[in-house]
């Protein structure tokens, strides 16, 4: 019985000679069924015109394999070739639209900021491009050309679109993964050339880098913070003006969360939550679900006490859907104008 087998597999082309030759033999029949079972699905759906690129086999069983059907990484699509004939399999990862910036924005959910009416793109609804914030901030500053800048979360670039516009050479970091791709992708279309974005803690960055500015751009993201305090300490070590937009809390009769000192001056405290809303595309908060809201009169004072002792606040003080905001810019003494 061991000749017979001996001769058929000679018949064969293999050659029996241990466990190595068994493997080979294995392999090659489970590639055999694989492509009969493709063959027969094919038949069924009667794509009959479909080619294939087989894998050579290695020479060696011990050789690392990647069959092309074990990977779950195509779909079975049926699309018409370019001139209609023929019905294709494509990969799920490539785009087959004409080259466009539009494709890379649909790439990405949760756009919250549109493009100017000129680029004729489609994105979010807020057109944070031309914000009157920015506009007011950069009226207080003066002339920001040239000037180095730290903005925190920007979110979709819209701000940072202003500011480099402005002719402010712009570091940008944003710790949430997706609003980071979409910067990526608003630097692109924008062409932001004096812009550099990182992804990551913008607290940690503060604390750790050793990079100083002129300006530090900190619109919405304060009272996203488990410790505000902290990062007002960060912002006073690496800037010498900064603009600050946030919702705070008016109402003296709150009841305050906790109480943290500050050069001996009492801070009140208020806690926050999203109560769900982080789990939508679109959300733009913080990375903790508890933070802390801080009284306006406090946030003043937190300034003045770290070295901000000029500040000038926005009479543009709209209520926010969240409640009351404070809008200002805030300079440290020695500072009359930003350099040129």
């Amino acid at each position: 019985m061991a000749a017979v087998r001996r001769e058929a597999s000679r018949e064969k082309g293999i050659r029996a000679s241990g466990p190595k030759s068994a493997a080979v033999g294995g392999m090659c029949r489970l590639m055999s069924r694989k492509l009969r079972a493709v063959r027969r699905q094919l038949s069924r759906d009667g794509d009959t015109a479909a080619t294939f690129e087989y894998h050579r086999i290695p020479s060696r069983a011990s050789d690392p394999m990647k069959f092309p059907w074990n990977k779950k990484t195509s779909r079975r699509d049926r699309n018409p070739a370019d001139d209609g004939s023929v019905s294709r399999l494509i990969f799920k990862e490539y785009e087959e639209r004409f080259p466009s910036q539009q494709n890379a924005i649909e790439l990405l959910k949760g756009w919250n900021t549109a493009f100017p009416p000129h680029l004729n793109l489609s994105a979010g609804r807020l057109a944070l491009y031309d914000d009157v914030r920015v506009r007011w901030a950069i009226d207080q500053f003066g002339d920001i050309r040239g000037c180095r800048t730290l903005e925190l979360g920007p979110l979709d670039g819209a701000h940072t679109y202003m500011l480099v516009n402005a002719g402010a050479i712009v570091d940008a970091v944003e710790s949430h993964k997706n609003a980071f791709l979409r910067s990526l992708v608003s630097k692109e279309i924008y062409r932001l050339n004096n812009l550099r974005l990182y992804l990551g803690d913008f607290v940690k960055w503060l604390e750790q880098s050793n990079e100083q500015y002129d300006l530090i751009f900190a619109c919405g993201v304060l009272y996203h913070m488990n410790d505000p305090l902290r990062l007002l300490r960060a912002i006073a070590d690496r800037a010498q003006s900064v603009y600050l937009w946030t919702v705070c809390v008016t109402d003296d009769q709150r009841q305050t969360s906790r109480i943290e000192p500050l050069n001996g001056r009492q801070m009140r405290l208020y806690k926050e939550s999203y109560h769900g809303v982080d789990s939508n595309d679109d959300y733009c908060g913080g990375m903790e679900d508890e933070h802390y809201w801080m009284h306006r009169d406090d946030i003043l004072s937190a300034l003045e006490i770290l070295g901000f002792s000029r500040i000038t606040v926005s009479t543009d003080e709209r209520t926010n859907v969240h409640g009351p905001v404070l809008s200002l810019v805030a300079r440290k003494p020695d500072v009359e104008a930003l350099p040129p």
